[in-house]
């Protein structure tokens, strides 16, 4: 079963909950608690949604990539890591490949997977948190809120990206608009 491990954490969130030392607890306390757990509870839904998805992929051969090229040698099992607001999961999706080009993983793209480990909203709370203040207290506010542990050096890199993507999606969407909207 997919949700198999976010059902047992799910049943010890409530064990615990019912436990004395927890039944004396303050709100702030429970809170912690809820936070926590409740996050890595999240972070195993998240996995299971994943491993469902892998399970559903389709068979349909060739793969044809956006350069074109036929695609025909299926390899299973592949794995990538994504490093979620919840913390780390396991995509693991079919590889398609052709001799002489780079692999294509149709999950990947059902999935809107940035090339990088971090997802995008790990990015855009990064990009958020830097735009208020530095580097170093946006790293450890992503680590104190979400479950994703990002290095300085990574952060640096997410938030510039994501400052060139705004840029090019104000542009876009400009171009898009009627000279009426403007």
């Amino acid at each position: 079963r997919a949700f198999a491990e976010a059902d047992e954490q799910y049943e010890a969130i409530k064990r615990q909950l019912l436990e004395a030392q927890v039944l004396r607890a303050t709100h702030s306390e429970l809170e912690d608690l809820l936070e926590t757990k409740g996050r890595e509870l999240l972070r195993r839904l998240l996995q299971g949604q994943l491993e469902l998805r892998k399970d559903a992929e389709p068979v349909e051969q060739p793969v044809v990539g956006n350069d074109e090229v036929e695609r025909t040698h299926r390899r299973e099992g592949t794995q990538r890591r994504l490093i979620s607001v919840f913390g780390e999961v396991r995509v693991e999706r079919v590889g398609h490949s052709a001799r002489g080009s780079d692999s294509r993983f149709v999950l990947d793209a059902e999935l809107n997977l940035p090339p990088e480990d971090y997802s995008l909203g790990v990015r855009r709370r990064a990009a958020v948190e830097a735009a208020q203040g530095s580097f170093d207290r946006t790293r450890a506010n992503l680590s104190a809120t979400t479950g994703a542990e990002v290095p300085k050096r990574q952060l640096e890199q997410l938030v510039v990206r994501a400052a060139q993507d705004f840029d090019a999606y104000y542009e876009t969407t400009a171009l898009e608009q009627s000279p009426k909207e403007m």
